[in-house]
C-alpha cells in the first residue's frame, strides 16, 4: 500500500506538471539530463501539491507538519567558502563565532559543511537531516538550489544567517540585519548634523545596496532633503569618485555615505581636491567594524553586530524545532553608529 501511494504521488505531480512520470522522479532526485526550466516547473508543482523531498534517491512523501524535536547537531552550509577564508572574513567570521558561542551555550554541537558547487550544495541539502543553518555567497548560488532548499524548508527548520535570497525574503526564514534601517539612520545622522545633501556612492548594486537606499530616501523625503546615488560595478575603477558625485548631483554634496572600499576612495579624492573632512563633507560609512577603527583618522560608521546575528540565528533555529509548524519568519536587527572623525 505504501509504495502505491507514492507511486500516486509521482502521477499527481506529472499530470499537474504535463510531464511524464520519469521526469518527475529524476527532477526531484536531482538525476538525468533534465533542463533547468523543467526542473523548475516540476519543483513548483510539486511544491504547490505540498510534497517534500524525503531524501537523496527516494520518492517524495506528502508533509506531516511536523518537525524534529530535540536536534543532536547542527550543521552550517556554507556555499562558495573554505573555513581559512570564513575565519578570515570580518562579518562571517563573527557570525560563526556568534553560532558557535550560542549552540555550545546550549549543548548543540555545530557541524560546517562545505560546497563549491552547486551540485555538492545540492546534495549536502538532500542529505541533511535535522535542519540547516546557511551562510556565505548565495548570489552565485543557481534558481533550482534556491528551490531544493525551499523545498526541504517544508519539513526540517532553515535559517538563513546574515543573507537572504532576492525575491524569496518572505519563503525563508532569515536572521541578519535591517538593512533599511541601517540607510534610515544615516539620514537622520546627517540631518541632525544640518547635512541635508547626501550622496549615497555604491559598488555590487544588491538587493541590500536598495534596502539601505529606500532607507535613505524615506527619513530624507520628510524631512525635504535630497539624495543622489551613484552606482557601479564592484570591479569598476575607483579613480576620479569624487568628481563623479558632483557631476551626478549636480553639485558637491554636503555627506557622503559609502561602504568599504569606496569609502577610501572617496577619502583619497576629497584630499586630492584639498577638502576638509568632515568640515566641508562628511563621510558616513557602512560595512564591518575593523577597517574603520584602524583608519587614520577613525572613519564614522552605521554597522551591524555580527556577533549578534550568529547568537540570534542559533537561537531562532532552535525554537523552530519545538514548534508544529515552519512558517517563516524574517529577523532584522538594528544597526549601530560607531562615531568616528569623519562625521
Amino acid at each position: 500500500m505504501k509504495d502505491k501511494c507514492l507511486s500516486i504521488s509521482l502521477d499527481l505531480i506529472a499530470r499537474k506538471a504535463g510531464c511524464s512520470k520519469t521526469a518527475v522522479s529524476l527532477a526531484l532526485r536531482n538525476r538525468g539530463r533534465i533542463s533547468g526550466s523543467v526542473r523548475r516547473h516540476i519543483f513548483s508543482v510539486a511544491n504547490g501539491l505540498g510534497y517534500v523531498p524525503s531524501g537523496p534517491g527516494r520518492k517524495p512523501r506528502r508533509s506531516q507538519g511536523k518537525v524534529r524535536r530535540g536536534p543532536r547537531v547542527a550543521t552550517l552550509l556554507l556555499y562558495g567558502q573554505s573555513e581559512q577564508r570564513i575565519e578570515r572574513s570580518e562579518n562571517f567570521g563573527a557570525r560563526l563565532a556568534g553560532l558557535r558561542a550560542e549552540f555550545q551555550s546550549l549543548d548543540v554541537p555545530l557541524r560546517l559543511a562545505f560546497a563549491d558547487t552547486p551540485h555538492a550544495f545540492r546534495a549536502h541539502v538532500d542529505s541533511a537531516e535535522g535542519g540547516l543553518l546557511l551562510m556565505g555567497g548565495f548570489r552565485k548560488v543557481p534558481k533550482e538550489q534556491v528551490e531544493a532548499i525551499e523545498f526541504y524548508s517544508r519539513t526540517q527548520p532553515v535559517v538563513l544567517v546574515g543573507n537572504y535570497f532576492e525575491g524569496r525574503d518572505q519563503r525563508l526564514t532569515s536572521v541578519r540585519g535591517d538593512f533599511e534601517a541601517s540607510g534610515g539612520l544615516m539620514a537622520e545622522l546627517c540631518l541632525r548634523a544640518e547635512r541635508s545633501s547626501i550622496a549615497a556612492v555604491i559598488g555590487n548594486f544588491e538587493s541590500q545596496d536598495q534596502d539601505r537606499l529606500r532607507g535613505l530616501e524615506r527619513v530624507l523625503a520628510a524631512a525635504g532633503g535630497r539624495l543622489g546615488a551613484l552606482t557601479f560595478e564592484g570591479a569598476a575603477p575607483l579613480e576620479g569618485l569624487w568628481e563623479r558625485v558632483v557631476s551626478s548631483m549636480g553639485g558637491a554634496p554636503q555627506a557622503v555615505v559609502a561602504g568599504r572600499n569606496v569609502s577610501r576612495a572617496i577619502w583619497k579624492s576629497l584630499l586630492a581636491w584639498e577638502l576638509r573632512v568632515p568640515q566641508d563633507v562628511a563621510l558616513l560609512c557602512f560595512a564591518g567594524k575593523a577597517w574603520y577603527e584602524t583608519a587614520e583618522p577613525v572613519l564614522a560608521s552605521v554597522r551591524f553586530d555580527d556577533e549578534r546575528i550568529g547568537r540570534v540565528a542559533a537561537r531562532t533555529w532552535m525554537e523552530m524545532h519545538t514548534q508544529d509548524g515552519l512558517a517563516p519568519r524574517k529577523v532584522l536587527l538594528p544597526p549601530r553608529f560607531s562615531p568616528g572623525e569623519s562625521f
